[in-house]
């Protein structure tokens, strides 16, 4: 996951994920003088991130809220309005304002209801999946929280681009699946 992150121009996430796991979300391995610590994307609709999330250790992050969010005081990064959309901010809006920061390559590191407005919006130009030989039960977390089974049909297919094995975990790179 480091080489996907280094390459990235931005690392995006949600407030969910932060609040649970409270990532960095940084490149940790020397890969060598070429490798540049990507922008780190939080996206938080009502503009409830902690000031003290590890996320913000250095100033180089971006937070994007609803245009109607409550103001916060006290942040360490930049703070950027968007509209909402039915399932939160607008992600279109999101990415066309990266793109206007220059952000060509985004990984997006999400919990499951993140994940699925991607994939619902048709932002998805690549999908990597680590699967590990485990199973986590009735409790752990889908991939994605697709509302309803009329909701996924207008999503697209993908087919795999590649597969690897990484130690005892296979690594799946999916792409949509092109006309």
């Amino acid at each position: 996951m480091q080489v996907w992150r280094a390459r990235s121009s931005a690392i995006l996430t949600g407030s969910g994920t932060l609040r649970v796991d409270d990532p960095r979300l940084d490149v940790r391995l020397d890969y060598g003088p070429w490798v540049r610590q990507p922008l780190r994307v939080v996206l938080d609709t009502e503009s409830t991130c902690a000031p003290a999330s590890r996320i913000f250790h250095d100033g180089h992050a971006l937070i994007f809220a609803a245009l109607d969010a409550p103001e916060r005081r006290g942040m360490p990064v930049r703070t950027e309005r968007v509209p909402r959309s039915p399932r939160g901010l607008d992600l279109e809006a999101v990415v066309a304002r990266l793109g206007q920061l220059e952000v060509n390559e985004l990984l997006v590191e999400c919990g499951p209801r993140l994940a699925a407005a991607f994939l619902e919006a048709n932002l998805v130009d690549e999908l990597i999946l680590y699967v590990a030989p485990h199973f986590l039960g009735v409790d752990a977390p889908p991939l994605a929280a697709l509302a309803g089974l009329e909701n996924v049909r207008h999503l697209a297919r993908f087919e795999f681009h590649d597969q690897r094995l990484i130690h005892n975990d296979l690594r799946l790179v999916l792409t949509p699946k092109r006309a």
